[in-house]
């Protein structure tokens, strides 16, 4: 147990001054101020350094598990957006492939109606022109001798088979030649498909 303190030496040796003759005691001796707390320990410093290090350790562990949180939330926040932008153009595209299928199938429709009738009529042509010329040799026939009514019936056939021969090689050139669709001019919608025409393909195989 102590018998005395810092400020009690202090004001001892301020009084053997005053004693000596010396005015200020300050001039000598400097006011101890307040007491200090004994050090800690080992062992409680160990404590301390212990207790902060695990503080600072678990406030680190924290503000990272809160970073990797906010992290991973708005990757995945990005990852929706992401899926439904690609799921709105998968369904824009799915829905342009079905409606240019459709016009696709209505163009090819009314070519290949438009081919058939032209097909129809020439052919409805070629069977008018035969009877018009059967009609025809068979009136011949009937004012001429039979030896020459045969060799005009032989010539008349020759004839006609020429002018069939023509008409089939038109008709086939008429059917494999490029079609052109030809648009309604009001909504610019193919109506039906025609031959193109000579000058067309001469101009395509300039281009090529």
């Amino acid at each position: 147990m102590g018998v005395t303190e810092p400020k009690l030496i202090y004001n001892t040796v301020a009084e053997i001054s005053k004693m000596a003759g010396f005015g200020s005691p300050a001039l000598f001796w400097k006011l101890p101020g307040p007491p200090q707390p004994p050090p800690d320990s080992p062992e409680v410093q160990r404590e301390k350094v212990r207790l902060q290090f695990e503080s600072q350790r678990s406030e680190k562990d924290r503000i990272a598990e809160q970073q990797k949180f906010l992290a991973e939330s708005q990757l995945e926040k990005e990852k929706m957006a992401f899926e439904g932008m690609q799921n709105e153009k998968d369904r824009a595209t799915d829905l342009e492939k079905t409606r240019m299928s459709e016009a696709t199938k209505l163009a090819v429709a009314e070519l290949e109606a438009h081919t058939k009738q032209d097909t129809l009529n020439k052919s409805h042509a070629f069977e008018a022109q035969k009877v018009a010329a059967t009609f025809a040799q068979e009136d011949k026939t009937a004012q001429i001798p039979e030896r020459d009514a045969l060799m005009e019936r032989d010539s008349q056939m020759s004839e006609l088979m020429g002018n069939l021969q023509m008409a089939l090689s038109a008709l086939a050139d008429s059917i494999s030649r490029p079609r052109v669709a030809v648009r309604d001019p009001q909504t610019n919608k193919p109506m039906y498909g025609r031959p193109m025409t000579d000058e067309e393909m001469a101009k395509i195989g300039r281009l090529q």
